[in-house]
């Protein structure tokens, strides 16, 4: 139980850090 929250945990992080990356991009390419 612990193992999936954990893991839910960073693959709303990484979301979150994609998210964040592509817009750094779209301002940067913009």
């Amino acid at each position: 139980m612990f193992n999936y929250l954990r893991c839910n945990e960073a693959a709303i992080i990484g979301d979150a850090a994609a998210r964040l990356s592509a817009r750094a991009l779209i301002y940067i390419n913009g």
